[in-house]
């Protein structure tokens, strides 16, 4: 690496940190209004608001989430199976999910997209969320 010093190292990291790319944690964060906040926030946009950001104290900010990771939060926090609550809550909305232009049928077909859809977010991005205090 050429020319890495404290500055560089210091600017790098506040561009990553501006583009979401890391986080500084926080330690003893109160998780428990960000928790009810997003619970909260979950819920509404289960039923049609658009909200985009997910509160995570852990690092003091963040994340935007698309409206398929909010309503598996929703489902997470009720303890419901995760796509099978999302396609309930897309059937609820009169909403389909399109894959490869074409609407999904509801019922299996969406609960099976889902799955796959989903797969990275429930096993990484679902965990990371709970660790740094954004849900239970």
């Amino acid at each position: 690496m050429p020319d890495l010093n404290l500055g560089s190292l210091l600017q790098s990291l506040t561009l990553l940190a501006h583009g979401g790319a890391v986080g500084f944690y926080v330690q003893n964060a109160n998780k428990k209004p960000a928790i009810n906040f997003n619970q909260t926030l979950s819920e509404l946009v289960s039923r049609g608001a658009p909200y985009r950001y997910l509160a995570l104290p852990g690092i003091g900010t963040g994340i935007n989430l698309d409206e398929i990771q909010w309503m598996a939060i929703d489902a997470h926090s009720k303890n419901e199976d995760i796509p099978a609550g999302v396609e309930a809550r897309l059937r609820g909305l009169n909403k389909s999910l399109l894959k490869d232009g074409q609407p999904l049928k509801h019922g299996e077909e969406t609960v099976n997209e889902l799955k796959v859809r989903l797969d990275g977010f429930i096993g990484g991005t679902l965990p990371l969320i709970k660790r740094l205090g954004g849900v239970k």
